[in-house]
Order: structure tokens, then sequence, then C-alpha cells
């Protein structure tokens, strides 16, 4: 909590203080005019209130550091190379470097298909509050056969509720072969690990 707490506490001193852009100074003359006041006041409001909707965002679930998603020893798995912090209804959790993380079933890419000479599919990899770790398929389907890879990444779905996104690894295989989660070998040649975005202090 000490690592979220520090930050919240810069985004609220953030949200108290008006930037020196928006400080005002007034004549005593035009200080007995309250209409005067006014634009100065909604503007300051206007920043108020855009930090606010900011800070709500920054407290939604997800990631404050990454942990490195990689292809693991064991090529069948992958694994995380940091300590991942993040959160989940806002509260914070950690999952330090762990190996042997898998696929949770044997979805496959490439199933009697061989038009195309290449095939891709994409697996969300999210985490929850105990730290167990998952994976969902692209467009939740059993077999992907996306024909590029931004297609099978634009299919990924959102994390389950009560979870976040690690990340999503996106691998490819060629016509005429299958790649089966679980059981085929990853390489740096076929498989790409993307860890998710960190959420960033308003």
């Amino acid at each position: 909590m000490k690592y979220l707490n520090m930050i919240l506490v810069t985004v609220l001193v953030s949200i108290v203080d008006v930037s020196a852009a928006q400080k005002v100074t007034f004549s005593d003359r035009e200080v007995r005019d309250p209409k005067q006041l006014a634009p100065a006041l909604e503007a300051n409001a206007a920043d108020a209130e855009s930090r606010l909707v900011a800070l709500e965002a920054f407290t939604a679930d997800g990631i404050l550091s990454q942990g490195g998603l990689a292809i693991d020893t064991d090529t069948n798995a992958f694994k995380t190379v940091s300590t991942v912090y993040y959160t989940v209804s806002g509260i914070q959790y950690s999952k330090t470097a762990t190996t042997g993380l898998v696929f949770s079933a044997a979805n496959t890419i490439n199933v009697a298909e061989s038009t195309n000479s290449v095939y891709y599919g994409a697996w969300l990899i999210e985490i929850n509050a105990a730290g167990a770790v998952a994976t969902k398929p692209a467009g939740g389907l059993t077999n992907q056969v996306y024909t590029t890879s931004a297609a099978a990444v634009a299919a990924l779905p959102a994390a389950t509720a009560s979870k976040v996104a690690l990340g999503n690894v996106v691998v490819s295989v060629a016509a005429g072969e299958v790649f089966t989660a679980t059981t085929s070998g990853m390489s740096t040649n076929n498989a790409t690990f993307t860890d998710a975005t960190i959420k960033t202090i308003p």
C-alpha cells in the first residue's frame, strides 16, 4: 500500500495546487466587482474537475509497474521477470517475478487451415487479487486463424471482472502447422509478449 499511497498523495497535492498560469491578480477595484472574478473561478473549477476525473481513472483497476512478460526456460510456459504492482477494486497487490506460468486451456492456432502462409493467435494475460495468472484467447476462440497480428490483438477480450491485464502474447504459425497452447513450444521467432500499459499519475 505504501507504493500506492505515495502516488495518491502526489496526485491530491496536484489537485489542490493551482498552476501559476491560472492565478489571477486583481486590483482593489476589480475585487469590488464580483463579475471580474467569475471567469477565473470557472476556469479553476473546470481544472479541478478534470484533475478529479483523471484521479478517478488512475484509481481504477490496472497495473502500477510491469512484470516483464517473457518466454520461460520451459518454452511451453511464460514468466515475469520483475515484481508487478497492481490494483483491484482500489486495493494494491503485488506478485514477485514468477516462472512456470501456463496457458489456461489448450487453445490452438491454424487447425485445418492452409490458405495463407502465416496465421496468428493472441491471448490476454490477466491476474487476480490472489496473484493467480490466467489467459483468455482472442475472440474467445478455441482455434484462432487470424491472418495478421494486428487482427489478433484487436480481438483480445477485456480483463475478467476482479482481474487486471498484465499484458498479452501473440503467436504466429506457418500454414500446415498447428500451435497448441500448453504443449507447443514458443520462441522469439514466433511469440511476442507485450506488457500492459502502466497507469499514469494525472
